[in-house]
């Protein structure tokens, strides 16, 4: 009857929640995760592209064609279904017994626009809704008689959960996973690792390696309208005047020293750049590191970004409920990229090297240079004459944003913020930080009345927000390296001890100008980590992949057997 059918929903509704509670009360991760993740329509072939980390409670439509709500736990087997599917409850589902169908909905924080907070107090909020209509005897839903509805919203509180992590938008949510260390008592993530990898894209990067007595790298030029590269010795150096304001000398000379006839004739010679020597032992590291983690059944992902005096995804954040500056919700732009013994998957992350960290060989990086002889060009620069002189040719000028300096203190801020925030999602899982820089620092990040911003609390008492949307900065050596030294100082609540398991800053440079800051920042790092931090000075590739050969072995090392 109709009271029998109205008691059922609500009591079909209830017990919904009720078990959910009761699976989620003891979680210690919980994300709410989308359909690219949890399919809409989830079959059983779709389980195997689970993240094996996590148990799901999602929509599942079973072998029968029913579409059930269900708990879907991860079982360790060594043979068999991965995962167990146990049923909430049906939907869909035609009872014998009663002459109705029941279908449920479940929704995240329906019409709640407090759930940032909620989910940062450890609070999911779900709301169920049973419907039942009356069906004939060939099961068809009769359209003249009104369904029953029953709707429930509740708060759960889950104590030991630090945080609940949105996947993407909350509208678009399909399902929970969850971890409580009680389902699959095999599946361990001790083994699994997040690695952050950070990559200098400043000017001298285009550049040769340079020999040890230089203060400065070789320049490469193009040869406008050819297929033809020319390498320069710099004389005179980059000068920084008191008001900041960034300046060549005007003196400066460019001695040709080598000529190129192809980019391949110039990419496998002595003088080949920097930047490209850098994707081919990036591309064997990437390599090795996916073999690991298949050899090993660990799950590698992989997170980077570039820097130079701004930063790759230099965006202002919203930061109003954020620890941390760079404090985001979705990492996507970051990664992960996961290594998982796929050959598809290594080719993802090397064509991303160049595709999204701009690696490798790129024509439009290189400023031209006239093939003809001619005068003296006069350049305006900053509002001054600034005279080129290379053997009488005219540089033509640069592609505007082609130059650059090098942040690596607003770099070192970005990447503990993404750490950290690895940190809050996983605490199990490695976290390994690898930065590749080739040269000195030379810019700050600041605010108005040059407050460098080293924290949140920095960031906050900037009054003047249009500072940090126009990516102010100062410039200068010595101003630099003290910004990296505030940035990674533990008191500054950006590079805790929980931070990393491991860091390593590799210096890729043959010039000893270049190389003599490389420790200082190391020791900088290493404040709070103690013997955590690794410095590996490179001059060549073959010393590049002997480091990231190391790094590699080291990786394998710290893997439980």
């Amino acid at each position: 009857n109709n009271n029998n059918n109205s008691i059922d929903i609500q009591v079909g509704v209830t017990n919904t929640l009720d078990s959910i509670k009761n699976t989620l009360k003891s979680s210690i991760k919980v994300h709410i995760v989308g359909k690219d993740i949890f399919k809409e329509n989830m079959t059983k072939s779709d389980l195997e592209n689970l993240d094996n980390r996590y148990n799901y409670i999602g929509f599942y439509n079973d072998d029968s064609g029913n579409k059930i709500l269900a708990n879907i736990m991860y079982t360790d087997t060594s043979a068999g279904d991965k995962f167990t599917v146990v049923p909430i409850i049906s939907l869909g589902k035609n009872d014998s017994l009663s002459p109705v169908k029941t279908t449920y909905t479940m929704e995240f924080f329906k019409n709640d626009s407090k759930y940032e907070e909620k989910l940062k107090k450890g609070i999911l909020n779900l709301t169920v809704k049973g419907v039942s209509q009356s069906i004939d005897s060939n099961g068809n839903v009769k359209t003249n008689v009104k369904p029953k509805e029953f709707e429930l919203t509740t708060d759960i509180l889950l104590p030991n959960a630090n945080k609940i992590y949105l996947k993407g938008k909350i509208k678009d949510a399909t399902a929970i996973a969850y971890d409580n260390f009680q389902i699959g008592q095999g599946k361990v993530t001790y083994n699994d690792m997040s690695i952050v990898l950070v990559v200098d894209l400043s000017n001298s990067m285009k550049f040769s390696l340079g020999e040890k007595h230089q203060t400065q790298p070789n320049p490469i030029f193009k040869i406008q309208g050819k297929d033809e590269y020319v390498v320069v010795y710099a004389g005179g150096l980059w000068i920084f005047n008191p008001g900041h304001k960034f300046d060549i000398n005007d003196a400066r000379h460019y001695k040709e020293i080598a000529k190129y006839y192809s980019e391949s004739e110039l990419k496998e010679s002595e003088y080949s750049p920097r930047k490209y020597l850098s994707k081919v032992a990036l591309d064997i590291f990437i390599d090795d590191l996916n073999r690991l983690g298949n050899a090993k059944g660990s799950v590698i992902d992989m997170y980077m970004f570039y820097f130079h005096e701004w930063l790759q995804h230099d965006k202002a954040s919203d930061v109003s409920n954020g620890k941390y500056i760079y404090l985001k919700k979705d990492l996507s732009e970051y990664g992960p990229y996961i290594l998982d013994g796929r050959s598809d998957s290594t080719n993802k992350v090397k064509s991303d090297l160049i595709k999204k960290l701009k690696l490798g060989f790129i024509v439009e990086d290189y400023q031209e240079i006239s093939e003809e002889k001619t005068l003296e060009t006069l350049i305006p620069e900053n509002g001054k004459i600034r005279i080129e002189k290379f053997q009488g040719r005219e540089i033509i000028a640069y592609p505007r944003g082609r130059y650059g300096g090098t942040n690596t203190g607003k770099a070192f801020l970005q990447a503990l913020e993404l750490l950290n925030q690895l940190y809050d999602e996983d605490s199990n899982k490695k976290k390994i930080l690898i930065f590749v820089t080739d040269g000195e620092p030379s810019f700050t990040y600041v605010g108005n009345e040059n407050i460098d911003i080293v924290n949140y609390d920095k960031y906050k008492s900037i009054s003047d927000k249009s500072r940090l949307k126009n990516k102010s900065y100062t410039v200068g050596h010595d101003a630099a390296i003290n910004y990296i030294k505030d940035v990674l100082d533990p008191k500054n609540k950006n590079n805790l001890p929980t931070t990393f398991d491991k860091a390593y800053i590799i210096g890729f440079s043959g010039v000893e100008f270049d190389k003599q800051k490389l420790k200082i920042i190391g020791n900088a790092l290493s404040n709070g980590h103690k013997d955590n931090v690794t410095i590996m000075d490179t001059s060549n590739l073959v010393e590049l992949k002997k480091a990231l050969r190391d790094i590699t072995d080291d990786i394998e090392n710290s893997i439980t057997k």
